[in-house]
């Protein structure tokens, strides 16, 4: 009963988390109208640094110190992260979170012919057509987006694509550092933190944030911080969830909560503009990708002999993460 109640709460946890970071991050940018993207992403990356070696201090994760030898290594991987969260957190300031859930499923395709090419790794065709699926349903809501913003389309679509290099990445050489998920954690933020400076620095909003209206207001700092937080807490419950019950139940929580968020969305932060074909396009990404978990769980039924693994797109996304979002 205690380990159920251990599991159920990890569940809920993971759920909730990565519900509320979405919204909180979005949130920022459009009830605050914080255009500082870099800014965000730096703040999150120092503050799940800090947590990191807090919590590693407190015995309650392990991880090795910094090495350069180490940072070598990981150095290209941490550069796919970078450009993984930066864009990512870039594409939800300008697009609405249905759309953004939406258009994010096209890294499950890009994945896929990516394992193909650099693993050797195959799927079965019920897999590769609810894939196929979820971008029909991307391309129709698309089509009918009303909200449409090119700079914004173009950020996700960069999004996809760096985010499924780096899961792929991950699989063909993330064994070389040896580094468990929190080690990879904190060498990523370490090692991308001069880049998102850089970029802060460049873009002009290390200057440009002296005149943010809300600067110094307590309620935004409240706001701020809570969100940015989460991008650490994120991952915590990702690990809590897969170890606690299994990488096929963080899984689920993730599909229940791409749902949600999709529905919430809609009519949270006002800035959805409704037509009947684009609300077509997210119910038919949506079910694809529930049909898509519900074939992986099948497939994970089977003997191994008769199932050939593939990076789950799903989970791993989550893991930046983000958007969604580190």
């Amino acid at each position: 009963m205690e380990l159920r109640s251990k599991g159920f709460f990890a569940a809920c946890l993971y759920g909730f988390v990565s519900i509320s970071i979405t919204f909180f991050n979005k949130g920022v940018f459009s009830i605050y109208h914080f255009d500082f993207a870099m800014l965000m992403t730096l703040a999150q990356m120092i503050l799940s640094i800090v947590f990191l070696l807090v919590m590693r201090r407190l015995k309650l994760v392990d991880f090795p110190n910094f090495e350069w030898q180490t940072a070598k290594t990981i150095l290209p991987l941490s550069f796919c992260f970078y450009a993984m969260v930066t864009t990512g957190l870039a594409a939800l300031k300008v697009l609405n979170v249905p759309m953004f859930n939406a258009l994010r499923r096209i890294t499950t395709l890009i994945t896929l012919k990516l394992e193909l090419y650099m693993l050797g790794r195959t799927v079965s065709l019920p897999v590769e057509q609810s894939v196929w699926l979820q971008l029909a349903g991307a391309v129709v809501a698309a089509m009918y987006d009303w909200t449409f913003d090119m700079w914004g389309y173009i950020l996700v679509l960069i999004n996809c694509a760096v985010t499924a290099g780096y899961l792929v990445w991950i699989a063909k050489l993330g064994h070389v550092s040896n580094l468990n998920s929190f080690g990879q954690m904190f060498y990523n933020n370490v090692l991308a933190l001069p880049w998102v400076l850089m970029t802060a620095w460049f873009n002009g909003e290390l200057s440009a944030v002296s005149s943010f209206p809300y600067l110094w207001s307590f309620k935004f700092h409240v706001f701020f911080i809570i969100s940015c937080s989460q991008a650490f807490l994120l991952n915590y419950a990702i690990f809590l969830c897969t170890n606690v019950n299994s990488a096929l139940t963080t899984s689920v929580v993730g599909q229940l909560k791409n749902i949600l968020t999709t529905v919430v969305g809609l009519f949270l932060f006002g800035d959805v503009v409704f037509d009947t074909m684009n609300l077509l396009g997210l119910a038919i990404g949506t079910f694809a990708s529930i049909w898509y978990s519900h074939i992986r769980y099948q497939e994970s039924q089977r003997p191994k002999k008769d199932f050939v693994p593939t990076v789950k797109p799903d989970l791993l996304l989550d893991l930046k993460s983000t958007v969604k979002t580190i």
